[in-house]
């Protein structure tokens, strides 16, 4: 599927040409570029603003993918056996503004 941005407007398909996912992240800032005379003079500067509230899809921390189900690691507090893989959701870092499915 394909999707659109909400937050900085960049279109992405959440699978790669070779089939494996893509968590899409927002730059850290747009720029509108400058703008320049025939004589190569600059007549309106570059102009980057930081954004706000960027979208990061990629999972949160501790959570781990395991033919393609999503666990959540759970270490045992007595430490004598190896951690355990719990069922979780798949909780991504930021929302942002949200996406809108565009195909």
């Amino acid at each position: 599927m394909k999707f659109q941005c909400i937050t900085c407007s960049g279109t992405y398909s959440d699978t790669q040409p070779d089939g494996t996912p893509y968590f899409h992240g927002c730059p850290s800032e747009t720029v509108q570029p400058a703008v320049f005379d025939a004589t190569g003079k600059v007549t309106v500067a570059e102009v980057r603003t930081p954004l706000a509230n960027r979208r990061d899809e990629r999972i949160k921390p501790g959570l781990i993918i395991q033919d393609g189900k999503v666990y959540r690691e759970v270490a045992d507090p007595t430490h004598d056996k190896p951690p355990t893989l719990d069922p979780a959701v798949v909780e991504i870092i930021s929302q942002g503004k949200g996406r809108t499915q565009i195909a």
